[in-house]
């Protein structure tokens, strides 16, 4: 685990996956819209159940670096 991530490269934006119904719907767009995902909370937000244990907790503000070579 350590200092890992996950990413994803996509022609669609986060908006436009979540109004389309169907993949037809979607139109590649000029741009290509990077997601970086450095961590990630446990379950629990007691909203409908109990409190997120403080040891899974993520800081409000942390800092990472990403080199992105092309």
């Amino acid at each position: 685990c350590g200092d890992s991530f996950s990413f994803n490269a996509s022609r669609y934006s986060p908006e436009q996956l979540t109004a389309a119904n169907h993949h037809y719907e979607l139109m590649p767009e000029a741009e290509t819209t990077l997601i970086i995902d450095y961590k990630q909370a446990g379950i629990g937000s007691n909203s409908c159940g109990p409190e997120l244990d403080e040891k899974y907790e993520i800081p409000r503000e942390y800092k990472n670096k990403f080199k992105i070579v092309f």
